[in-house]
């Protein structure tokens, strides 16, 4: 992993907004790479309101993948109750593989089912449009969301 591949979330920001990653909730940042929202620096600024969890099901719910480098004691307790799996990523900065809790999303926590990859647009019930970014394969439950993903999306087609 390369720091320069990443871009910042701030809380309150567009993507932040949209991630309900809000400054009345937390203090730090996220980080972005492709379909990946890393969360490495946050605290809540109301503990026990299970804010995290909120921010983690939303993150999940617009098809990203969640991943948490180097966790202190408290936050590794977290994702490993929540089934983030340990595994293992080269930082180039320290020169050695660190390692990374992630979650993927799945049918469960996602909005919408993952459509086939032939079309950008499925049905998972009868009315419930899915919407694919065609760089990432990333799934959102509404234009809106596909839309603002884009415009933060690193993967090139």
């Amino acid at each position: 992993m390369t720091e320069e591949s990443f871009t910042v979330i701030e809380p309150g920001s567009d993507l932040g907004k949209r991630l309900k990653f809000t400054k009345d909730k937390f203090a730090g940042y996220l980080s972005l790479k492709d379909n990946e929202v890393w969360v490495s620096v946050i605290i809540s600024r109301k503990p026990g309101k299970h804010n995290l969890t909120h921010l983690f099901n939303r993150i999940l719910k617009l098809g990203y993948v969640i991943k948490v480098p180097q966790p202190f004691p408290h936050m590794e307790a977290i994702v490993k109750a929540k089934g983030f799996v340990r595994t293992s990523e080269y930082w180039d900065k320290v020169d050695e593989n660190i390692d990374v809790w992630v979650k993927q999303a799945d049918k469960d926590s996602m909005s919408t089912q993952s459509p086939s990859t032939d079309k950008k647009r499925s049905h998972y019930h009868k009315d419930t449009p899915v919407f694919q970014c065609p760089a990432c394969k990333g799934v959102f439950g509404n234009r809106s969301d596909l839309n603002t993903h884009r415009k933060f999306c690193k993967v090139t087609v």
